[in-house]
């Protein structure tokens, strides 16, 4: 006998995900009421709003349901937005710990092998745009340390399912580029070294979503969570306290968007739409993520990130 999954597909999806969107809601009110405690001090806080316990949501089993995941709501004094406006604030994430540098990749942890496994080549890719982008500006030290987290963070989290896919490892081309950088190699065999691991990032890549091009996006959905986290442990009220986590936060979005180009040139319309879509909400981050090195104060919140990332998986739902 079909289900009301098989029947109704589309309407089944969006359910669910209206049902993670209001269980993200509860914790992120949860988090705002933790953070304003710390700020009680401070008097124009203490002139706002009274924080109050959330109380526990429903899950909405009406069409009304899907607006509710993604619309502006206030929840017990808080405005929670659905975009990123520089005048704007409000947390619409449910933060992870991230229990240190090591094991970088399981903060992505989706449940899916496969979307967990496309997620850490985002972060690999990540960490090395920030690597080369922070070398080119002269920042030869922190340029070499960011190289470094690939091999000492992501690379053993996804080796086994490498060998899987059946694509080559290259776990030895990621040591040599951080031994060639340490060692004064000049631009252009660094700059040699980092397209090959691209390319060699990009076959993994294409062997893993061949069987589901959806994985791509919801690769790119954990991406951005996990980059909100990394911003809100190096910006405090405008002000960077912690610029490697900043500069982690700079480099995955960087290869969120670098992916999003590639995929808005699919000749599949509903990939196409979901990608360009995909790169709208990732404009919306800009203003919290300026440059790989900021000159100054840095708009925004981790709520950003959050936005940035529900936009993307309701744009890909429709991905097959």
């Amino acid at each position: 006998m079909d289900t009301l999954a098989d029947i109704f597909p589309d309407c089944f999806y969006l359910l669910l995900l209206t049902r993670q969107r209001l269980q993200d809601t509860i914790a992120v009110v949860s988090r705002i009421q933790e953070n304003a405690m710390t700020r009680k001090r401070n008097d124009a806080f203490l002139a706002g709003p009274r924080p109050v316990r959330p109380r526990a949501w429903q899950v909405l089993a009406t069409g009304g349901a899907i607006a509710m995941a993604t619309a502006p709501v206030l929840a017990q004094g808080f405005y929670l937005p659905t975009t990123a406006p520089a005048a704007e604030g409000g947390w619409l994430w449910q933060a992870q710990a991230e229990g240190g540098e090591g094991g970088e990749a399981g903060d992505t942890a989706s449940g899916d092998a496969t979307v967990d496994f496309l997620a850490g080549l985002l972060q690999i890719e990540g960490h090395l745009a920030s690597g080369f982008a922070l070398w080119q500006s002269n920042e030869k030290e922190n340029g070499l340390a960011h190289m470094g987290h690939p091999k000492a963070e992501v690379y053993e989290a996804i080796k086994g399912m490498l060998t899987d896919f059946g694509p080559p490892q290259f776990e030895a081309q990621l040591e040599q580029l951080v031994e060639a950088a340490a060692n004064g190699a000049p631009d252009e065999a660094l700059n040699a070294m980092y397209a090959n691991i691209l390319a060699q990032i990009g076959v993994a890549r294409e062997a893993a979503v061949a069987a589901d091009p959806k994985d791509d996006f919801t690769a790119i959905v954990h991406l951005i969570r996990k980059a909100g986290d990394e911003w809100a442990e190096g910006v405090k009220d405008g002000t960077l306290v912690e610029l490697h986590e900043y500069q982690d936060a700079w480099g995955f979005v960087q290869a969120a968007r670098d992916r999003a180009m590639v995929l808005s040139t699919s000749a599949d319309p509903a990939i196409k739409a979901a990608a360009e879509a995909t790169l709208a909400a990732l404009g919306e981050l800009s203003s919290a993520l300026p440059a790989v090195l900021p000159t100054g104060p840095v708009d925004g919140d981790a709520g950003y990130f959050a936005a940035a990332a529900a936009k993307i998986e309701l744009a890909a739902f429709k991905v097959k």
